[in-house]
């Protein structure tokens, strides 16, 4: 399997729009990249497979945003390979082709030159990468709005456990144990009254970005609610392992913020639970690394 990536002018930060080709055609590949371009649907990932059991493969994985199935290719199965691939990923545009995207064009198979029953709608096929590229940027959209906090962009309490499950399902695979970090700033009810929500909020996002540079790409930060996060993180084998990353979570959160011109001093109270340790399912290690939370709270309180 190859992929080649192309970037038409497309939104800042917008995923690309994931492409399956299978042939092993670079002439194709071009065609279709260009197809792309016409169509404006942004940043594109082009994945090519030589066989349908590799497209298989791929499918499963995730489903594309559209698939372009070479014909001449008997690897895949003629149209039975079509109908396979459809019948996998029902919403997926497919597109058969003979050769390329014009087989009338001289590089096309003599079966194609015979024939013009496998000409394309070259519009028609434009048309309907772009409707499908613009129907996965929402369903994108949606699953963001389903599943990350507006204010913070973190994850929220449903994909948080959603990644702790999975975490958890990997632990049990490989032996490997992990740990959930509670974090609850310190008087916050009083800050934001003192302050007003406005700068409230943006504590919370700046406390957000902190916990985020803290700790790996891999590892999830969630907001868990109100002024309460969460950190999972994968790996950690114990104790020994999970010291110096609490230090650093500390030490970072200690430095004021900076919230409209002044520094705002912001403490927390922190509550750990290792995996599988403490607990193998989500309700538990959430409880225990609550109540360690609280009981560290009551400890530090004057």
């Amino acid at each position: 399997m190859a992929s080649v990536s192309a970037d038409p002018p497309s939104v800042a930060g917008a995923a690309p729009f994931r492409v399956l080709i299978l042939s092993p055609n670079p002439g194709l590949v071009r065609e279709v990249v260009e197809l792309l371009a016409e169509a404006e649907v942004g940043a594109v990932s082009v994945l090519t497979a030589p066989s349908i059991e590799e497209a298989d493969a791929i499918v499963k994985e995730g489903a594309p945003g559209a698939v372009f199935v070479d014909l001449a290719v008997p690897e895949n199965g003629g149209l039975g390979g079509v109908v396979r691939l459809q019948a996998m990923a029902p919403t997926v545009p497919i597109v058969p082709v003979l050769g390329g995207l014009d087989p009338g064009a001289q590089r096309a198979t003599p079966v194609a030159a015979r024939s013009n029953a496998w000409r394309l709608d070259r519009d028609a096929v434009v048309r309907c990468v772009r409707g499908a590229a613009h129907q996965q940027e929402q369903a994108r959209r949606i699953f963001r709005l389903a599943t990350h906090d507006p204010l913070t962009g973190l994850a929220n309490r449903y994909l948080l456990e959603q990644r702790l499950e999975r975490a958890l399902a990997r632990s049990r695979r490989t032996g490997r144990s992990g740990a959930l970090v509670f974090v609850d700033l310190d008087g916050f009810k009083r800050l934001n009254d003192a302050l007003g929500h406005g700068a409230g909020d943006r504590v919370l996002v700046s406390v957000g970005e902190c916990l985020e540079a803290a700790v790996r790409a891999t590892d999830t930060v969630a907001r868990y609610g109100g002024d309460e996060f969460v950190v999972v993180l994968e790996g950690v084998g114990g104790e020994g392992e999970l010291a110096p990353v609490l230090r650093n979570l500390r030490a970072r959160l200690a430095a004021p913020f900076e919230v409209d011109g002044r520094a705002v001093p912001v403490s927390c109270s922190l509550g750990t639970a290792l995996f599988p340790r403490d607990g193998d399912d989500v309700t538990t290690l959430l409880s225990r690394a609550d109540e360690r939370m609280y009981a560290e709270k009551r400890r530090e309180a004057p």
